[in-house]
């Protein structure tokens, strides 16, 4: 057994459960320390060992040792957008985990097919360090018309990053995207369940830190944010529509919403970038906001933008012979927990992707 690959599989599956070794522990049976040392590398699981852990974790039973390999080579450069900044550090690692297994079953996915996608992914800082004009480069090389990006989702998928909606297990993220070795050149990782407006300016905002950000640092995410505020509401177009606002046009709000696929929370903050509000008047936005309880849920959502590059992928295996068990087992996943990530969310595939199986 190849005890470094063992060690980097077990603690990501475990750490993608939430669970301490302590948890797994009382799950399977393996002693503590005996877990301790197989992530350490300092001694292999024995074979009953192996099957008592993937068992409790629920994974495929040769999944330590299959999958050590790719496991450990997958090493990610995780962007995390997070609606709270005291995560923990238990929690950290869930949402990296979860996002190493993802990955990993992107590239089984993936394997022998192109893409084919329609717009180029530039790589990550060839635009610059200026979000505005990395956004403003990004309309016009991808040729999006003036005025609202009608589906977000399916704009990012054109450029071959594939998007999944699933649970992330915490409140406090939105969402990860990250640039991939194998398989498919990105992936974002979406959380389920979040509102269509918030969806729509957390993927941008996702496709900013894939643009300008190589490495996560500190003070990349007002960065991803100018750079979703611009692409999804180009300064120049969307200011004639946020000026002369009062503090009592929540209703003009929902209007321009409508039209921008924007939450009204977005645009308030956009017309205090823009200064066609005073900071007295955003403040007092604000609070009416709280009041209406739309710091929880707007009204008069968008339509939910559902992606589709997955299923594609599974539909084009199927139509050649795969089935979903065998692409779960190759991907580490039972097939319950395959179908729970790619295909809860059935979607019609977009026309403008296109999917064709490489040349033998």
């Amino acid at each position: 057994m190849d005890t470094d690959g063992t060690r980097t599989a077990l603690t990501i599956a475990r750490e993608a459960r939430g669970w301490s070794q302590r948890d797994l522990a009382e799950r399977s049976g393996v002693a503590q320390p005996t877990l301790s040392k197989a992530e350490r590398g300092l001694a292999p699981l024995n074979p009953g060992a192996v099957d008592a852990v993937a068992r409790a974790l629920d994974v495929p039973g040769d999944f330590l040792t299959r999958l050590a390999p790719s496991l450990a080579a997958a090493s990610l450069y995780v962007h995390h957008r997070r609606r709270a900044s005291t995560m923990t550090l238990r929690v950290v690692h869930q949402i990296e985990a979860i996002a190493q297994l993802t990955a990993n079953a992107l590239a089984v996915l993936t394997e022998d097919v192109d893409l084919a996608p329609q717009h180029k992914l530039p790589s990550s800082g060839t635009l610059g360090a200026d979000p505005v004009r990395a956004a403003d480069t990004i309309r016009a090389t991808w040729r999006i018309a003036d005025g609202p990006v009608r589906h977000v989702t399916g704009l990012i998928e054109s450029a071959g990053v594939i998007v999944v909606d699933r649970d992330l297990f915490s409140a406090g993220q939105d969402a990860l995207s990250a640039r991939l070795a194998q398989g498919p050149a990105a992936m974002t990782i979406v959380s389920r369940g979040l509102a269509p407006d918030r969806l729509r300016f957390t993927l941008a905002h996702e496709l900013g830190h894939l643009l300008l950000h190589t490495t996560p640092g500190e003070g990349q995410e007002p960065q991803a944010d100018a750079f979703a505020a611009q692409l999804l509401a180009p300064a120049d177009q969307i200011r004639p529509e946020l000026e002369g606002l009062r503090t009592t046009d929540l209703e003009r709000l929902l209007t321009i919403k409508e039209r921008w696929g924007i939450s009204v929370a977005a645009l308030i903050r956009r017309a205090h970038q823009l200064s066609t509000i005073t900071d007295r008047q955003y403040r007092e936005f604000q609070i009416r906001l709280g009041r209406a309880g739309w710091r929880q849920a707007e009204p008069r959502q968008p339509d939910r933008e559902l992606p589709t590059t997955a299923q594609r992928l599974i539909a084009l295996r199927e139509a050649n012979g795969d089935t979903v068990p065998a692409m779960a087992d190759r991907a580490g996943m039972t097939p319950q927990q395959f179908m729970d990530v790619f295909l809860a969310s059935r979607s019609t595939p977009r026309q403008t992707l296109t999917l064709r199986q490489d040349p033998a």
